[in-house]
């Protein structure tokens, strides 16, 4: 079974950022992104930049979570 933590030369991949999809409640997307950045896992974002909404965006765009991952 493969490391679950992030190390030098590898990263964790939970698959697919969920922020701007739908199916999740504000609140959820927020914890999600939250908890992608403390995992280390790439921010990959995994919707429609032309078409998400501004409050979805601006959980895209927290510096203080981007610096923690």
């Amino acid at each position: 079974m493969a490391n679950a933590s992030a190390a030098p030369g590898g990263w964790n991949d939970p698959d697919m950022l969920e922020v701007g999809n739908a199916g999740l409640t504000l609140d959820e997307q927020k914890s999600h992104f939250a908890m992608w950045a403390f995992a280390k896992a790439p921010l990959i974002i995994g919707t429609d930049l032309k078409s998400i909404e501004d409050k979805y965006l601006n959980i895209l765009k927290n510096e203080h979570l981007i610096n923690v991952n």
